[in-house]
């Protein structure tokens, strides 16, 4: 066996590890299949991923760097390394990582939600929101992109945008009760009071511990209540307006219809209706 295929062999048994969880095992085979071709770009990339999986990001950006120096056209290990970037709080070389994955893969989906995470990340929702997007045009039944597109659109203070992606997360995944719990949250911004209530009261369907939900229904129970009294209120307040206004009409419609001096002919009923129109045509009412 030459060197070759001692190096595949090493790498082989190493993924067959790291398939298993067996991760210190896996970076020993890795480290061994280097040993025997150290420009091996795929082991650099299965070592880094083992990494990643052991949250050590600064190994794991280390070894996706040299797999992309070898293998430059490999879009994943672009993600991967846009992962393990994030991860430190790097979101700007996050963002750099997967504009370079999609240099190579203009289709590949993962690079747009980790970009789009990561714009969010660092506030550039609008971004995000475009990332989402191209994510779901290719995955149209992705819950969990239309949920993180919707607390995008929410930030942007677009409660239909988020209430309609809310709606879609909720569409592909039922049993999701923070859509639903988002979505009450928008309905409450809106004044839905009871639509609101409803969707708390679904997130407790699913998770009945969910303390938070609790607070704003009962919330979202309390402002249902102020808006339905202010609304007797302005009911009442618009009546007496109404009243108002009408007792005015009739007093200038009294006023320009007013007969004239006993002493002077009474007017026909013509000429006095159209005495009342001319004067209303001055009388603003």
């Amino acid at each position: 066996m030459d060197v070759a295929d001692n190096a595949e062999s090493a790498y082989e048994q190493g993924m067959d590890l790291l398939a298993r969880s067996c991760y210190d095992e896996a970076l020993e085979a890795f480290a061994l299949a280097l040993e025997f071709q150290e420009d091996f770009a795929a082991v650099y990339f299965s070592r880094a991923y083992a990494y990643t999986l052991l949250d050590d990001y600064s190994k794991a950006i280390k070894d996706y760097t040299k797999a992309i120096a070898l293998d430059p056209k490999n879009p994943w290990a672009y993600v991967y390394r846009s992962y393990a970037h994030s991860a430190q709080s790097d979101l700007q070389s996050a963002i750099e990582d997967c504009t370079s994955a999609l240099a190579v893969n203009p289709r590949l989906a993962m690079a747009y939600i980790e970009r789009g995470y990561s714009a969010f990340k660092l506030g550039r929702y609008r971004e995000s929101v475009k990332d989402f997007t191209a994510f779901l045009t290719l995955n149209p039944r992705d819950s969990s992109a239309y949920f993180c597109r919707a607390i995008a659109y929410s930030e942007l203070d677009e409660p239909g945008h988020t209430i309609l992606d809310l709606t879609n997360a909720i569409k592909y995944n039922s049993k999701d009760f923070s859509a639903y719990f988002c979505r009450g949250i928008a309905y409450q911004r809106i004044g839905e009071f009871q639509k609101a209530i409803d969707d708390y009261n679904s997130a407790l369907d699913i998770n009945p511990e969910y303390n938070h939900a609790k607070q704003n229904r009962a919330a979202a129970h309390t402002d249902l209540h102020r808006a339905q009294r202010n609304h007797e209120a302005a009911n009442i307040v618009r009546s007496s307006a109404t009243r108002i206004k009408v007792r005015n009409l009739l007093a200038r419609l009294r006023r320009a219809a007013r007969l004239p001096k006993v002493n002077q002919p009474a007017a026909t009923e013509d000429e006095l209706r159209t005495r009342i129109d001319r004067r209303l045509c001055r009388t603003p009412v």
